[in-house]
């Protein structure tokens, strides 16, 4: 059996600006991308966002946040996936390289029913 410990992150949102444009880890960024942006981690290393019951893993496709004391950037599009419409905070956790696949879909799954 795992665990997954997230660490407590503030989360930015962007893509509007920047769709057609490519991002630092050479992906082109478009309204659909699911990805995230992170200062320190490696392009491609894939990561768990908790938010609000809802989990997705995401890789890492760019560079920033740079704004706001966030440590995370998420697309539109992983937003959306979450629930996340603005700034908030979320649990952030990378995953180890032995348990993800370069075929990998993001994955999400919705609340458990209380």
């Amino acid at each position: 059996m795992s665990v997954t410990v997230y660490r407590r992150s503030i989360a930015t949102l962007y893509g509007p600006g920047f769709w057609g444009h490519r991002t630092a880890c050479g992906k082109i960024l478009r309204r659909n991308t699911i990805g995230v942006a992170n200062r320190t981690l490696p392009c491609g290393t894939q990561v768990q966002i908790y938010y609000r019951g809802r989990v997705i893993t995401v890789p890492v496709i760019d560079r920033g946040p740079y704004a706001h004391g966030a440590n995370w950037d998420l697309t539109m599009a992983t937003g959306r996936a979450i629930g996340a419409l603005t700034t908030v905070v979320i649990g952030a956790a990378a995953v180890p390289a032995a348990t993800t696949s370069s075929t990998q879909a993001p994955t999400t799954s919705a609340p458990a029913a209380q």
